[in-house]
């Protein structure tokens, strides 16, 4: 270039440089010069390397956290693959103590929720009843989710869920789960679809006895009444 020096570039705060020379152990490619007083923190080629080679070899909390919404939470795998960098950044990981309460039936819904470890069982009262009335309905573990149908049909809490150990769950807003999770919304509605078909199934009670026939009931004497036994003495 005949010795003519060129402007390349202007950097600022945050901005790094040379690190390319460090990586590969080569010459300077440029020269760097301070336009005005600066305060720049500097790595010797070692302690660069070391750092460089953690960062590439140890998977960072929003590469698990995407690596965990792909391969973990099945209802989610009809996703583009970009959607789940933007889900990894907005979700946030909120912790349980076990037996504790997460959502109340008939509270406003405000979050959707994916269990990230842990477990929880869900309970559901029926209409106008007491919670003490609540039967088990559901049980939820790692990959489950719960807290979709209240946001996408605009309803209380149909259900209670509650911890069954410590658990650890990634949470979303209503505006996150319209916003990024619409393509999925058919799937979320045919799995409550099958929550209503669960719910509304009649309790069968207690399993009844199946008792033998009545004639060999009253040879046994087994059930059998004042009038029968007056009948077989006559």
């Amino acid at each position: 270039m005949n010795g003519t020096v060129k402007l390349l570039c202007e950097a600022g705060a945050g901005t790094a440089f040379e690190e390319n020379a460090l990586m590969v152990s080569s010459p300077r490619g440029a020269t760097v010069q301070a336009s005005k007083p600066s305060i720049v923190w500097c790595l010797d080629a070692s302690s660069f390397r070391e750092v460089e080679q953690g960062t590439s070899a140890k998977p960072t909390h929003l590469s698990r956290l995407k690596k965990f919404l792909q391969t973990k939470v099945p209802i989610l795998k009809a996703l583009p693959a970009p959607t789940f960098d933007t889900l990894a950044k907005n979700v946030q990981e909120v912790s349980f103590r076990d037996k504790t309460t997460i959502i109340h039936q008939g509270d406003p819904s405000n979050y959707f929720y994916i269990i990230q470890q842990g477990t929880a069982i869900v309970k559901k009262a029926p209409p106008n009843s007491s919670p003490d009335n609540a039967v088990l309905v559901n049980k939820y573990k790692e990959g489950g989710y719960f807290g979709e149908r209240g946001l996408l049909l605009l309803q209380p809490r149909a259900a209670t869920v509650i911890a069954t150990s410590d658990i650890k769950c990634l949470v979303m807003t209503a505006s996150d789960l319209a916003s990024l999770l619409t393509p999925l919304r058919q799937n979320f509605l045919d799995v409550i679809a099958s929550y209503q078909a669960v719910d509304e199934e009649p309790d069968p009670g207690p399993p009844r006895q199946k008792l033998p026939p009545i004639d060999s009931l009253i040879n046994l004497g087994v059930g059998r009444s004042s009038e029968t036994a007056k009948a077989h003495r006559g």
